[in-house]
């Protein structure tokens, strides 16, 4: 669900990106935004790494 999932308002239609998504519409400081940024990246990189190999 990090870089598909349900957002809080979409529910089950889902939303790209839901941790940054959410983030910008609450408002959250850009330390909480930037860590969902870094999760994402994170995971593509991972993801990326196995499907090279």
């Amino acid at each position: 669900h990090v870089i598909f999932g349900p957002g809080f308002y979409e529910g089950y239609t889902g939303t790209a990106f839901p941790g940054i998504a959410d983030g910008i519409v609450f408002g959250d400081n850009a330390t909480v935004i930037q860590a969902h940024v870094d999760e994402v990246a994170r995971v593509v990189t991972k993801a990326a790494t196995y499907f090279s190999s």
